[in-house]
């Protein structure tokens, strides 16, 4: 799952839409430094945040 271009982005909302498996390496790609909110909840995530996502860090 790569998003590219999203640079105004604010709000991205992918939670209970029955997502499973590992968080992608390349999730946070193209977001920007504008993105507040990632909401994934309610989905079938397993494992661990992967590192390349200290850039969401200031996400809430």
């Amino acid at each position: 799952m790569a998003l590219y271009r999203c640079g105004l982005l604010r709000y991205l909302n992918l939670s209970q839409n029955l997502i499973v498996g590992e968080l992608p390496e390349d999730i946070g790609r193209g977001l920007g430094a504008n993105l507040r909110t990632l909401d994934l909840r309610y989905n079938g995530f397993y494992g661990t945040i992967p590192a390349s996502q200290s850039i969401l860090i200031h996400v809430d």
